[in-house]
C-alpha cells in the first residue's frame, strides 16, 4: 500500500472515531431506520482497515477494501458536517447516499462498475484469517444477510408509499395552486398572505383594480366638464383650449393603460387557475384508475403514475384557453392495464 492510500485510511478511521463521539438521537429521527443499519456497518469497515494497515495483502484485496473505505466514507463526512451544524446536504440527499452504500455492501455479486472483490466475500476472508473468529464470521454473514433483507424491505415500503400518495399529493398541489390564482371567497389554511382575509384570488382583486379603473374616466369628466372650452373663442389662438384638451389626453392615456394592465392580469391569472384546475381534475380521474391495479403491485402502479404525470403535463388540448391541436392518447396506460390483467 502506497503512503497515499495509507494516509487515507488513517483519515477514514479518524472519522469513523469522531462519529463515535456524536450523540446522533437527532440524526435518527431525521433520517431514519436506514442510519442504524449504516452504523452497523461501522465496526466492520473499521476492522477491516485496520486489518489492510497492519499485514500485507494482494493488491486486489487492498483495493477492494480502500474502494469501500472510500464509499463508506461518503455519507460519513456528511454526518459528521450535519453534527457540527455546517452541512450542506438536507437529509434526504444524505439518506440516499446511504442508501447507494448499502446497495454496494449487500451485494454478493461482483460488480463490474466497482471491479472489487464483494463485500460480503472480503469481510469473510480478512475474518478467517483468524480460526477464533470463525464465529464472528457466521455471526456477520447472517447479519449482512439479515440487514440485506431489512433494506430491501424498506426499499420496498417506500416504493410502495410513492405509489399510494403521489397521485393525491400532486392533485392538492394543482388545486391550491387554481385557488391562488382565482377564487372567489374562500381561504386556503396555509396562506400567510395579506389578501387573505379577502379570500379572493388574484385574477379577482386585478379584477376589482379594473372596474374601479373603468369608473375613474366617467367619474372625472363628469365632474371636470364645462362646455365654455369645447370650441374656439373667435380666431384668436386659445391656450386655454390647448391646455384643456392636453390634460384630458394624458388622464384618458393613462386611464387606458391602467385598465388594460388590470384586465390583462386578470386574464393571465385566470387562465393559469383554469390550467391547474384541469391538471387537478386530470388526476384526480387518473387516481379512480389507480385504484384497479392492487397496491401490492408495486410496479404497474408506478407505471401508470409515470404515465400519468406526462398527461398532466402534456394533455394536449386544455379546454377554453389552450390552442394545441394534440389529441390526449390514453394507449399507454390501456397497455399497463392490459399486462396487469395478464399476470
Amino acid at each position: 500500500m502506497n503512503e497515499k492510500h495509507r494516509q487515507e485510511q488513517l483519515e477514514a478511521l479518524s472519522s469513523i472515531r469522531e462519529l463515535e463521539s456524536y450523540n446522533i438521537q437527532n440524526l435518527r429521527e431525521n433520517i431514519g431506520s436506514v442510519l442504524d443499519t449504516y452504523i452497523f456497518y461501522k465496526d466492520i469497515v473499521k476492522k477491516m482497515i485496520q486489518n489492510i494497515l497492519e499485514y500485507s495483502y494482494s493488491d486486489e484485496i487492498e483495493n477492494s477494501a480502500i474502494v469501500y473505505s472510500t464509499y463508506y466514507g461518503k455519507p460519513l463526512k456528511s454526518l459528521i458536517l450535519e453534527l457540527n451544524n455546517i452541512g450542506k446536504k438536507t437529509y434526504d440527499e444524505i439518506r440516499k447516499e446511504i442508501y447507494a452504500v448499502l446497495s454496494i455492501f449487500n451485494n454478493f455479486k461482483n460488480d463490474e462498475n466497482i471491479g472489487t472483490i464483494p463485500f460480503p466475500i472480503l469481510i469473510s476472508f480478512l475474518s478467517s484469517l483468524d480460526l477464533d473468529k470463525q464465529q464472528e464470521v457466521q455471526f456477520y454473514i447472517e447479519s449482512l444477510k439479515s440487514k440485506s433483507d431489512e433494506y430491501n424491505t424498506l426499499l420496498k415500503d417506500a416504493r410502495k408509499q410513492l405509489s399510494n400518495l403521489s397521485i393525491e399529493k400532486y392533485a392538492r398541489i394543482f388545486g391550491g395552486q387554481a385557488a391562488k390564482h382565482s377564487r372567489f371567497f374562500t381561504k386556503l389554511s396555509n396562506e400567510r398572505s395579506n389578501f387573505n382575509n379577502l379570500k379572493l384570488g388574484a385574477a379577482e382583486i386585478w379584477l376589482i383594480l379594473g372596474l374601479l379603473s373603468l369608473s375613474l374616466l366617467p367619474t372625472y369628466l363628469i365632474s371636470n366638464f364645462t362646455s365654455e372650452e369645447l370650441y374656439f373663442q373667435g380666431t384668436e389662438f386659445n391656450l386655454k383650449f390647448i391646455s384643456w384638451y392636453s390634460i384630458r389626453l394624458v388622464v384618458i392615456s393613462s386611464w387606458i393603460y391602467l385598465t388594460s394592465l388590470c384586465f390583462k392580469h386578470y386574464n393571465i391569472n385566470k387562465y393559469l387557475s383554469t390550467i391547474n384546475s384541469f391538471r387537478e381534475n386530470v388526476l384526480n380521474s387518473f387516481k379512480l384508475l389507480s385504484e384497479l391495479i392492487p397496491k401490492e403491485n408495486v410496479e404497474a402502479r408506478i407505471e401508470l403514475i409515470k404515465e400519468i404525470t406526462k398527461s398532466t403535463y402534456f394533455a394536449g388540448k386544455i379546454p377554453y384557453v389552450n390552442e394545441k391541436n394534440e389529441q390526449t392518447s390514453f394507449g399507454n396506460i390501456l397497455d399497463i392495464l392490459n399486462i396487469y390483467k395478464g399476470k
